[in-house]
């Protein structure tokens, strides 16, 4: 989405290469985050990719008004929200998103397949 080669030279802190790409095209902002060595949590994760993609590329399907650990005070709520109406984010059974947990790779790469092919994206 953002354009360019998409090549990264990594130097002697792996992810300063991506750090600063994400700072260069707005996907996060300077001051976001203290610590890029902890693990990320879920609603870090649906901040970070929400923002990767243009508003445009998250065609809203569902209809969601509330989640039953996510509102207007927590944090990234408003990515969190867009990516559950896009069909992005499905949560638990219960349609929960817990922001506040650690994310996994697999719950990751799932949320990334689902930006990246819409006919992915869960309807409910």
């Amino acid at each position: 989405y953002m354009g360019g080669t998409g090549d990264f030279y990594q130097g002697p802190v792996w992810y300063n290469v991506y750090v600063s790409y994400a700072l260069a095209n707005g996907i996060i902002r300077d001051g976001d985050f203290a610590d890029y060595d902890r693990t990320a949590t879920r609603g870090e994760m649906a901040y970070i990719l929400g923002s990767a993609v243009p508003a445009k590329a998250l065609e809203q399907i569902n209809t969601v008004g509330e989640l039953p650990d996510v509102n207007a005070a927590t944090p990234y709520s408003y990515k969190i929200f867009a990516l559950y109406q896009a069909g992005v984010l499905t949560g638990y059974s219960d349609h929960s998103y817990h922001p506040d947990a650690t994310i996994t790779r697999c719950e990751t790469a799932a949320i990334i397949a689902r930006i990246a092919d819409a006919s992915l994206r869960q309807t409910f």
